[in-house]
């Protein structure tokens, strides 16, 4: 399936906002910092 979708998706160029994770501030202090 996961495949299906990288090959569905092509040869664009993919950038650091594409695939950045944002997360609140509440949501890093549930981070585990190991």
């Amino acid at each position: 399936m996961a495949v299906d979708l990288l090959a569905a998706r092509g040869t664009e160029p993919v950038t650091f906002r594409d695939v950045a994770v944002s997360f609140s501030q509440d949501e890093w202090l549930h981070l585990d910092p190991a």
